[in-house]
C-alpha cells in the first residue's frame, strides 16, 4: 500500500522528459488501477469457486461504479496540488461535519468506545503499538500525546520492540 501511495505520489508530482512534462491523464491512472483491480478480484473469484452472478441490478453498480471513477480521478488530479498525507487528512476531517449535521438533524448520539484489546486482532500487534493506540485515543486532551509526539516514533522503533 506504501508503495502505491508512493508511486501514485510520484507520477503525479515529478515531471518527466527532456521538457520537464507533468503526467496529465489522470484518468488513464484510474483506468488501470480499475483493470488491475479487477483483474485481481475476478482471480480470487476464480480461485475461491463463487459465483459471479451480480446480486443487484447492473444499473445500481453502474451507479456506485462512476461515482467510484470520478472520486478516484479527482484524487489523482488533488496530488498535483498537495501531497498524499495532507489529502488523507482531509478526507477524514469530512466526518466531523457529517457527525456535527447529523447531532443537530437526526438528535444522533456519538459515543466513545473502549478497545478490547483481548479480541482479534488485537493479540498479534505487538504491545507497544497498542499502547500508542491507547495514548493516542486518551479523551482527556492534557493527558493525550500530542501529534509531534506521535511523529517522533518511528515504525522502526516498534519493530524493533517485537524482534528484541
Amino acid at each position: 500500500m506504501l508503495t502505491e501511495i508512493q508511486l501514485q505520489e510520484k507520477i503525479m508530482r515529478v515531471p518527466y522528459g527532456a521538457n520537464k512534462d507533468y503526467f496529465i491523464y489522470s484518468l488513464f491512472l484510474v483506468f488501470c488501477n480499475r483493470i488491475t483491480t479487477s483483474a485481481v478480484s475476478a482471480g480470487v473469484l476464480l480461485e475461491s469457486k463463487k459465483a459471479l452472478d451480480p446480486v443487484a441490478p447492473l444499473h445500481k453498480y453502474c451507479i456506485v461504479s462512476v461515482s467510484n471513477i470520478l472520486t478516484t480521478t479527482c484524487q489523482y488530479e488533488v496530488l498535483k496540488y498537495i501531497s498524499f498525507p495532507i489529502q488523507t487528512l482531509a478526507k477524514y476531517a469530512k466526518m466531523i461535519p457529517v457527525m456535527i449535521w447529523g447531532t443537530i438533524m437526526m438528535q444522533k448520539k456519538y459515543k466513545g468506545g473502549e478497545i478490547n484489546f483481548q479480541s482479534d486482532p488485537w493479540p498479534s500487534i505487538i504491545n507497544s503499538a497498542k499502547d500508542l493506540i491507547r495514548k493516542i485515543l486518551t479523551q482527556e486532551p492534557k493527558k493525550r500525546i500530542t501529534s509531534a509526539e506521535v511523529l517522533g516514533i518511528s515504525t522502526i522503533s516498534l519493530c524493533n520492540q517485537k524482534l528484541q
